[in-house]
């Protein structure tokens, strides 16, 4: 039986949503086409939890899980977490200064590029080891911060690098609206750096598959959404004007959703007074929606039940004003047939879908008129239902979007893989 080796900084399981939901379809493609699964987790401030590691060991049915976890991220962790309580019970300020320190010890990376998430070289050496023993035919790094581990001594495999997003435009993003990204550190020459050490490189959507061939002419790139499935809900009357949103804390959603709260929502409820806006995901975690005063919005964390929001909700947002890759929250909205509106930064490199499935918004004052005009008009909520529908079974269905990377690993293997049981 053959293995892959999936290298990561997450423990991925079905509590999660955004990049975690695309590295577990990754997973599962594997697991489906008869691939034995070692998950290689490199600890960072999180996973001391054990029970983190049955989840992913049940859900994703991998066959083994390597961990590395420092002692005194443990340490640290017990301190950030004494900390971070008394500090939110006395309403301290200083003490996010505390918590950077201590999350900067407990990672113990990112020594060299000032990037926490880059590997050092005590972690390389880990996955050098683990690879060394479970002699994976594929080894998957998920995300280019991870491509360190193949460097010229690295076991002979087929490597694989997981994008997620083209870095340096995710800076670029940032800065154009003069705001710092997590990607600070990240340039071109940096980037492409990184994804030279990989055999395959995956991208999320076209353009950036278009982008990295050009960085990287000789390498073979593909483009691998995130697979989805039509998930038609019952189609009860839909009689609440509700809009939802989707999103973890990650600084891209946190940038987009204060902005639309602000200058697109309030434009909604002018004109549909009784409009009810539900936020899903850990974004509702971030302090600066805490104290959110508006009885329209309702943040409700994560849910365990989330087709019955998408069934009750009658359009769905995707507000991106910063960041790159392909939004996964529009994908998962297009799958339960929500009509959607996003921006124009939300649609880049999938331009197909404006207006015809996806209403495209330039400015607050567009954005809004559209989400009003979806949740009054049935005729055309109707008709991007159908047509969101209908997209995704043609572009979407895992046998489509899966097909680049199967072709890869059949060529492969039928060259120069073996099986070692």
């Amino acid at each position: 039986m053959y293995k892959v080796a999936i290298v990561t900084r997450v423990l991925c399981h079905s509590s999660e949503y955004g990049s975690f939901r695309y590295l577990r379809s990754i997973i599962d493609f594997f697991k489906l086409n008869g691939f034995k699964i070692v998950y290689v987790y490199v600890g960072r401030t999180c996973g001391s939890n054990l029970g983190e590691f049955s989840r992913v060991y049940r859900e994703c049915g991998v066959s083994a899980i390597e961990a590395f976890l420092p002692v005194y991220s443990y340490i640290a962790c017990g301190l950030l977490n004494g900390i971070v309580k008394v500090g939110r019970f006395l309403r301290c300020k200083c003490v996010d200064r505390v918590v950077e320190f201590l999350v900067g010890i407990a990672s113990q990376s990112g020594i060299e590029c000032g990037d926490r998430r880059v590997l050092n070289r005590r972690e390389i050496d880990f996955v050098k080891r683990v690879i060394r023993k479970h002699k994976p035919q594929i080894v998957v790094a998920d995300h280019t911060w991870m491509a360190d581990i193949f460097d010229p001594d690295f076991p002979e495999c087929l490597k694989v690098i997981l994008t997620h997003d083209i870095l340096f435009e995710r800076k670029g993003s940032f800065r154009s609206m003069d705001m710092e990204s997590d990607c600070e550190v990240w340039d071109k020459d940096f980037e492409k750096a990184l994804l030279q050490k990989g055999d395959v490189i995956v991208t999320i959507q076209d353009h950036e598959r278009q982008v990295v061939k050009k960085l990287l002419p000789e390498k073979k790139v593909i483009s691998i959404p995130c697979p989805v499935d039509v998930k038609l809900v019952k189609g009860k009357p839909k009689k609440d004007n509700i809009v939802i949103f989707v999103g973890s804390n990650a600084d891209h959603n946190v940038i987009s959703l204060k902005w639309y709260l602000g200058e697109v929502w309030p434009k909604v409820v002018e004109r549909i007074p009784d409009a009810l806006m539900y936020v899903i995901g850990s974004i509702g975690s971030k302090r600066i929606f805490q104290n959110w005063g508006d009885k329209t919005v309702k943040f409700l964390g994560y849910v365990d039940d989330i087709d019955s929001y998408y069934e009750m909700s009658k359009v769905a947002v995707i507000p991106s004003i910063v960041g790159s890759g392909l939004k996964i929250k529009l994908v998962e909205a297009l799958s339960y047939g929500v009509p959607c509106v996003a921006s124009e930064n939300a649609l880049v490199g999938v331009e197909e879908l404006k207006d015809g499935v996806v209403l495209c918004a330039r400015d607050s004052k567009q954005f809004a008129g559209c989400v009003v005009d979806l949740l009054l008009d049935e005729e055309l909520a109707d008709r991007l239902k159908q047509n969101s529908i209908d997209y995704v079974r043609k572009n979407l269905a895992r046998e489509v979007v899966f097909n680049p990377l199967r072709e890869v690993i059949s060529d492969y293997l039928g060259v120069g893989g073996k099986s070692n049981g």
